[in-house]
């Protein structure tokens, strides 16, 4: 199945990046897989994974208001913003591939 893009290596970060440049959104930022509802536990992915890897844009996340719980992908540089999960945007998707012998 899908669900929103999770990042977890450089490689993946630069990947995404490029294929971001190739495309012309008409929309600054992507929703990707991360939130933090829960204010007592740290920023995981939607798998329950912790942040191995990080590529926050300057001064972020910031939680402005206590409001920005999930996060967005900037189409411009890939770097990273925390923002409000009411806010209307795109959204970036995976797909897992299962390998059977």
């Amino acid at each position: 199945g899908s669900m929103l893009v999770i990042i977890e290596s450089v490689e993946e970060q630069n990947f995404i990046t490029e294929q971001m440049k190739k495309t012309k959104f008409s929309m600054n930022g992507l929703w990707m897989g991360s939130n933090n509802l829960h204010p007592e536990a740290q920023r995981t992915w939607a798998n329950g994974n912790k942040f191995t890897y990080q590529n926050w844009a300057s001064g972020e996340p910031n939680g402005h208001l206590e409001e920005e719980n999930c996060a967005e992908i900037y189409t411009f540089d890939g770097k990273w913003n925390d923002r409000s999960c009411a806010h209307r945007t795109g959204y970036i998707c995976e797909n897992s591939r299962t390998f059977q012998n």
